[in-house]
């Protein structure tokens, strides 16, 4: 590994001091501590250049991975649940009836809302035979 410059040593100690001072806080918000304080300019290039001087520094343990975060980011966690009765809260929040197919007299304005909703999910795929027979059916207007 290449050895690193007395700046680059410099900017990791001054970030290791501000990051111990203000807690967790984004990259870019250390980016702007750093400038406040003169250890670096403000431009594009020393930006991208302070986020390869900390991953190298996370890398090497000298900064902790938990004291910089990404709040933009979200997190990909499959679901879980504590129990199956906790499954069934879940199941029982998310479940909503499909108002194009449950009701026998829709209004005729809803005819186009049911047949873009039936084109999204054959487009996709359906595992349902049911609605794999009924997708190609027309909707005729009823009155009353």
């Amino acid at each position: 590994m290449r050895g690193r410059t007395q700046r680059t040593i410099g900017i990791v100690e001054q970030a290791k001091r501000l990051l111990e001072e203000h807690g967790v806080m984004t990259l870019r918000h250390l980016y702007y501590l750093l400038i406040s304080a003169g250890a670096i300019e403000n431009s594009m290039k020393s930006y991208q250049a302070l986020g390869r001087i900390i991953s190298v520094a996370r890398r090497r343990g000298e900064i902790d991975y938990s004291s910089l975060v990404d709040g933009t980011r979200s997190t990909v966690k499959p679901s879980s649940w504590s129990g199956l009765a906790d499954f069934g809260d879940a199941v029982r929040q998310a479940y909503r009836k499909d108002l194009c197919w449950a009701h026998p007299r829709r209004p005729a304005w809803a005819n186009s809302l049911c047949q873009n909703r039936r084109a999204r999910r054959t487009d996709r795929g359906s595992r349902d035979p049911l609605m794999d027979a009924t997708a190609n059916l027309q909707l005729r207007r009823l009155r009353g």
